[in-house]
């Protein structure tokens, strides 16, 4: 089996401090710091992945910290606050939650339609209705000129 990259598993916690983790305080918290943090990351338009480089962090500890998958710690902290710029009490501020994402890769544009013809790649504004082929909405000034076939 050919190793592609390492993910190191989730932290383990002691299970005295359990009650620590489920408390109502370090709950709001961190519900707080991770509602706060996707929506600075979201309003950059930065990916996770740019979000990690500027923080100095690799994509999974990012996304462990962003998922408040982790306990944050100071070092951690740090990094976010240079990272995005921000005061550290702007992480903390109370904040709405955020809204579930459905499971998959978000689609970028439901509006838009994209078709192969001839190799060539098209956009279509709208759905074609069930009984119309997806060609007949394209405007056809739109299309690049047909090649010649080569015999």
């Amino acid at each position: 089996m050919k190793c592609i990259g390492y993910m190191p598993p989730a932290p383990r916690r002691r299970p005295e401090r359990a009650p620590q983790y489920e408390s109502a305080a370090y709950r709001s918290l961190m519900d707080r710091f991770t509602a706060n943090l996707r929506r600075e990351r979201e309003a950059r338009g930065w990916t996770q992945a740019d979000a990690a480089e500027r923080c100095d962090m690799v994509m999974q500890q990012y996304q462990r910290t962003e998922a408040g998958g982790t306990n944050l710690t100071f070092t951690t902290l740090a990094r976010v606050v240079e990272g995005f710029g921000l005061d550290v009490g702007a992480l903390f501020v109370p904040a709405a939650p955020l809204q579930k994402r459905p499971p998959g890769r978000p689609r970028k544009d439901d509006d838009v339609i994209v078709v192969a013809d001839q190799g060539w790649f098209v956009a279509a504004q709208e759905r074609p209705p069930e009984d119309r082929p997806v060609g007949e909405l394209i405007d056809p000034e739109l299309m690049p000129p047909k090649k010649p076939r080569r015999k």
